[in-house]
């Protein structure tokens, strides 16, 4: 099932959904290809951790092979590389397929914390006494 924290970005919509969007929600941008094999390991674990953190960031995934001029706008040496973009500007990054405890400390090194998970109202009836 795709996550609603996730989505695939381009130079199409980079400038609207990564560095716009940055200002209201930390982006994680991901480098990726589909040949590299780190890549295809880091890419779930990024997937799991925006969605244990509830929207508190978003994942953009950059396939490096089709965004060449992404890639090469960020100078990717080595992928995966991930860039993290809070107000419109990349803070931080990493690059390899770090486990989940480290990508998590990362976010909460650049103030990305968890959301409390949203409390369902109950439902009630408005002809019901109270």
């Amino acid at each position: 099932m795709a996550s609603p924290h996730v989505f695939d970005a381009g130079v199409h919509n980079f400038e609207q959904e990564v560095v716009l969007a940055s200002k209201d929600v930390p982006v994680l941008i991901d480098m990726w290809a589909e040949w590299c094999g780190p890549c295809k390991t880091l890419g779930p674990v990024l997937d799991k951790v925006a969605d244990e953190f509830g929207g508190a960031f978003r994942v953009a995934k950059v396939d490096t092979e089709q965004e060449q001029q992404l890639a090469g706008m960020f100078q990717i040496q080595s992928i995966p590389t991930c860039v993290l973009f809070v107000d419109g500007q990349p803070v931080d990054g990493f690059g390899g397929a770090l486990p989940e405890n480290e990508i998590k400390a990362f976010l909460q090194k650049n103030g990305v914390e968890p959301l409390a998970p949203v409390e369902e109202e109950p439902e009630t009836d408005p002809d019901s006494p109270t």
